[in-house]
């Protein structure tokens, strides 16, 4: 409470496990709804761990504040957080319609780094180690030597290695994946049929 009390008065709250997460899911949702998650009221939080959802959901279902999970599809991490959703008398994965698992057991980061995302992570890396124009043009040269399959190996080595920087930088310059367009509809879904009508009886 020292640090997330703000969540206390989140309208709603989605919650994921790492740091890339905790910096480009809230720029993919500004992109999808044309302004900023705190401006509607959204809080977008990293719980720190795949072990460390418990407490977090808790608060949620204490505060009757509607909560989303934007989880890591490895197989440990999905069993730790079918152990909370137990804990809080939820229902589990794939059965829970409030939580959206990345596919093919992939971690953020694995599932950004595609084909189609490439040349922009490439310019992203390069613009962000490049010292002078000079530089930049001599690592453009490098990258554009390796093959397809070492540019994904190495831009995947990278965010990973340096989650902090690039977390700030993938939200604002590639287009809303997938399954987080997934995310934002089942909130604007659950938000909506939870907004009073008006109507008078």
């Amino acid at each position: 409470m020292n640090t997330r009390g703000d969540m206390l008065f989140a309208r709603a709250l989605v919650f994921f496990e790492g740091e890339t997460e905790e910096q480009a899911v809230p720029d993919f949702a500004e992109k999808r709804w044309g302004k900023h998650p705190n401006d509607m009221g959204y809080g977008f939080v990293g719980v720190g761990g795949k072990g460390n959802y418990l407490p977090f959901l808790r608060m949620a279902e204490s505060f009757k504040i509607p909560w989303f999970i934007f989880s890591d599809g490895e197989a440990d991490t999905l069993t730790a957080v079918n152990a909370a959703l137990v804990e809080v008398g939820q229902s589990t994965i794939p059965n829970n319609t409030r939580v959206v698992v990345l596919p093919g057991g992939k971690k953020f980061e694995t599932y950004i780094v595609t084909e189609a995302a490439k040349d922009a992570l490439v310019a992203a890396i390069v613009k962000r180690k490049a010292t002078n124009a000079h530089h930049l043009a001599a690592l453009h040269e490098k990258w554009a030597a390796k093959s397809p399959a070492d540019q994904l190996k190495d831009i995947l080595a990278e965010l990973e290695e340096n989650k902090t920087q690039y977390g700030s930088i993938v939200g604002k310059i590639l287009p809303v994946p997938g399954a987080l367009e997934d995310l934002f509809n089942r909130i604007d879904i659950e938000l909506t049929a939870s907004k009073p009508t008006g109507k008078m009886a």
